[in-house]
């Protein structure tokens, strides 16, 4: 496991050898070993967000720690708070607004962000990369590995008479969400629609395709068809989106 941990980290780095960075590439088309490999992104992924919020917190304490060696150093005096009393009220109210702006922007939420945070990304069906997506299999691992332009792009070449082609357009659709670049969004994924078959798949597609549009528009009103479908798949998370998208504190 250590082996494989080593493996992946290096893959992640670009730190493998060209041959070794193939033959593992290849191995990922073993679907145990695929989610192995998006288990150990996601939980660096985690991992490296946490980080930064440690970061953020030890900068509150590296501004707030002069304030607490002026106002605090003479503690000893008896009347330090009687001295102090004002200069120690602005200590406080400096604290707390320092630690309030670091909270609102560990949770700040712009436009992209809230998007991306709704977004669902599902297969279309469960035997991913079973057939020609895997033919190209540098677009793929460009997807895992966040590489968002160079994967839609490639994903776009699939020829329309592929098996995987809606497959192919609606990852390109997804990855262009992810950058904000809703127009060509917009354009993958209304190509993803019509080959799609079952209801889930068709609602996950119109699911994002919303999204794209709320992106390129910035109007709500491309939520409206999911809104009035009680049934309809995502309509609790259209409900969430509208709430955050008006939400003054994002």
């Amino acid at each position: 496991m250590e082996d494989q941990t080593q493996t992946y980290e290096a893959y992640l780095r670009g730190e493998l050898p060209e041959s070794e960075r193939r033959a593992f590439e290849q191995s990922c088309s073993d679907p145990a070993r695929r989610a192995d490999f998006e288990m150990y992104q996601a939980a660096r992924n985690s991992i490296s967000h946490r980080r930064a919020i440690q970061e953020k917190e030890h900068a509150l304490r590296e501004q707030i720690q002069p304030l607490n060696k002026r106002f605090f150093a003479s503690a000893k005096k008896r009347n330090l708070w009687q001295r102090n009393r004002g200069w120690l009220r602005v200590a406080a109210i400096v604290a707390l607004v320092l630690s309030a702006f670091v909270i609102i922007q560990s949770n700040r939420y712009d436009d992209q962000r809230l998007l991306r945070i709704a977004m669902d990304e599902r297969p279309l069906s469960a035997t991913r990369g079973s057939e020609g997506l895997f033919s190209y299999p540098e677009a793929m691992i460009a997807y895992e590995q966040g590489r968002w332009a160079e994967a839609a792009k490639a994903l776009e070449l699939i020829p329309g008479d592929d098996s995987v082609y809606s497959e192919a357009q609606l990852h390109a659709g997804y990855a262009w969400l992810h950058i904000g670049e809703y127009q060509r969004a917009v354009t993958a994924l209304s190509r993803a629609l019509p080959r799609t078959i079952s209801p889930d798949q068709r609602q996950n597609v119109q699911w994002h395709l919303a999204l794209a549009e709320l992106g390129k528009s910035k109007d709500l009103a491309s939520l409206q068809p999911i809104l009035e479908q009680p049934d309809h798949s995502y309509h609790a998370q259209a409900h969430q989106l509208r709430k955050k998208w008006n939400s003054i504190w994002r």
